[in-house]
């Protein structure tokens, strides 16, 4: 897999002593061979540009974080992608989340399930006891009730409130997606992933 190098921050590869460790002996040769375990990137909506140019990077500085289209991604693979239940974990943990329990709601919002907070008022977000981590689920499921995509939203009364959004690359490829952006663009969720799922899955035949 080759991976242009505006889309692979941070990489990180199979051996490697991740972030807390440190590195014995000398750094090996990397390839096309090496085995990635994680990568990030940053990336425009909608059309996938990344940070390729100086005047990309611009464009990305000329945004505020309540009207940006940019947004982070972040692939988990090979050792590191674990055993595929992480989003089906998930959604089943949404109960025992710290002080937080949550309620699914009679109405679908942009095609997802919608859970939110016990004991929360959904207009003002004030809690009616204290609460350290008020946030709202949303959960995509295929037809068969398995889950798909897993997005937690920080529920900061504005449009750059952040969301982290969970995804699979199965059966293609056995890779965690996760993507992170302001709340404003939560409605775009399955043109993201779409779009993020093809750009990723384009490396192979690069």
């Amino acid at each position: 897999m080759r991976i242009p190098s505006h889309f692979a921050k941070y990489a990180e590869y199979e051996g490697d002593p991740g972030w807390s460790g440190k590195r014995i002996g000398p750094t090996p040769i990397r390839d096309t061979k090496s085995k990635l375990v994680s990568f990030g990137f940053d990336i425009r909506y909608p059309d996938m540009a990344g940070l390729s140019s100086p005047d990309l990077r611009k464009n990305k500085e000329a945004f505020s974080i309540f009207n940006t289209p940019w947004f982070r991604g972040f692939v988990t693979t090979g050792v590191n992608f674990g055993d595929g239940g992480f989003l089906q974990r998930m959604s089943e943990s949404m109960g025992k989340m710290g002080s937080l329990q949550f309620e699914k709601q009679k109405e679908k919002q942009f095609g997802l399930e919608v859970y939110t907070p016990i004991g929360v008022d959904p207009q003002t977000r004030n809690p009616q006891r204290h609460i350290d981590d008020d946030k709202d689920l949303y959960i995509f499921r295929d037809e068969n009730g398995v889950v798909q995509t897993y997005i937690e939203c920080t529920n900061v009364n504005h449009d750059a409130a952040p969301c982290k959004q969970f995804f699979f690359l199965l059966p293609r490829a056995k890779a965690k997606i996760t993507l992170s952006y302001r709340r404003g663009l939560l409605s775009e969720w399955k043109q993201m992933q779409d779009s993020v799922s093809k750009l990723i899955l384009s490396f192979e035949s690069l």
